[in-house]
């Protein structure tokens, strides 16, 4: 009162010593949860493995396709091309292989990387939606593919148009695996949030009757 310190519970009023501005207690200051140490460099180390493998199955596109038209050129000249076709095999079930391991590195990567939240942050929802977009553009891309032609591309195949459609097939197949792969640990950061243990106490229910039943999943998201 008037610049001075009273003590107003008391009557009359009495005098208290000031104290300082800079003797206050500063504000705790907060940071975002982070995982453990231990966890969070296996989570990074499985993450950075998990990406080069990805990215290994987008870079064998380049060498299986020139693998193909190697092929494809055999055939055409009538040379023998069992060596050729048994190349373009070996590098389309790498191409999977790098891709579904790498997608299955990130996706285990996701629990132990990335930071705890209260909420599921704005970038989680952008990755979700990111991996449902790619997640049905795989889908309808491998569905229209064409049909095997009469004889499987798994077997020996000499005649050229037959190899054509092996190779434009699998092409599409392909693409549409690393899209699928891709769209996996994005699908998963989201998920992460929603179901880690946190402050939003989910409860899952489930009820099962005669005429059907249901899995729910309540909390605060």
């Amino acid at each position: 009162v008037d610049g001075k310190c009273m003590d107003l519970a008391t009557l009359p009023p009495t005098a208290l010593p000031c104290r300082d501005q800079s003797d206050r207690a500063s504000p705790p200051v907060t940071h975002p949860a982070r995982m453990p140490r231990s966890k969070f460099i296996s989570g990074m180390t499985l993450f950075a493995a998990g990406s080069v493998s990805l990215l290994g199955g987008y870079v064998l596109l380049g060498p299986r396709a020139r693998a193909a038209e190697d092929w494809i050129r055999a055939l055409d000249a009538g040379q023998s091309s069992a060596a050729l076709q048994q190349k373009w095999i070996n590098m389309g079930i790498g191409l999977v292989v790098t891709s579904s391991v790498g997608a299955g590195l990130l996706v285990t990567a996701m629990p132990l990387a990335l930071p705890k939240r209260d909420k599921t942050p704005w970038w989680a929802w952008l990755s979700g939606g990111l991996g449902v977009g790619l997640a049905a553009f795989s889908i309808a891309y491998g569905v229209t593919a064409q049909d095997e032609p009469g004889t499987p591309c798994s077997s020996l195949v000499t005649d050229p148009t037959d190899a054509r459609t092996c190779v434009e097939r699998s092409e599409r197949i392909s693409v549409a695996v690393l899209t699928g792969a891709t769209a996996a640990p994005l699908l998963t950061i989201p998920l992460v949030y929603l179901f880690r243990p946190s402050k939003s106490k989910l409860t899952p229910e489930v009820e099962v009757s005669r005429s059907g039943g249901y899995f729910a999943v309540r909390g605060r998201f």
